[in-house]
């Protein structure tokens, strides 16, 4: 897969989503948009990427009032104004997305970790059930 599209990693938990327009070296970057993302306890971004589109992709987790942890994927019109779509993964325990490419043809993989021994998985999964021990990664 190709992932010239990923560009970040590690974000501050609370100001989470913003794109730097990146001027010559003579120059000050500009700030073109930010955004806060969650309604939870606690949110954090880990990763965003840029689709062949423009739009923004994001993930990390979010920790809602039931206290579990989830991975959330979210996708930011390029300009910043709309959230076209969401996605939270729950497994029941703790999950959080750490790196999200976006292919050419608009293809996203995310890749993180679970400690859920439910967390969903498909049907022809290489690794179908949880593996045991403190944590397991997915894609």
């Amino acid at each position: 897969m190709k992932t010239s599209h990923q560009i970040g990693s590690t974000i501050t938990p609370w100001v989470i989503l913003a794109l730097v327009l990146l001027m010559p070296a003579q120059s000050m970057a500009q700030l073109l948009w930010a955004t806060y993302y969650g309604d939870g306890l606690y949110e954090a971004t880990e990763a965003i990427a840029v689709g062949p589109d423009g739009t923004l992709y994001a993930t990390g987790f979010i920790q809602p009032p039931n206290w579990n942890i989830d991975v959330f994927v979210a996708r930011y019109s390029a300009d910043g104004t709309q959230l076209l779509n969401h996605v939270v993964m729950d497994g029941g325990s703790i999950d959080a997305g750490f790196c999200i490419a976006v292919d050419d043809a608009g293809i996203v993989t995310v890749g993180g970790q679970t400690m859920s021994p439910d967390f969903p998985v498909t049907e022809d999964a290489v690794q179908g059930s949880y593996g045991g021990g403190m944590a397991d990664g997915f894609l």
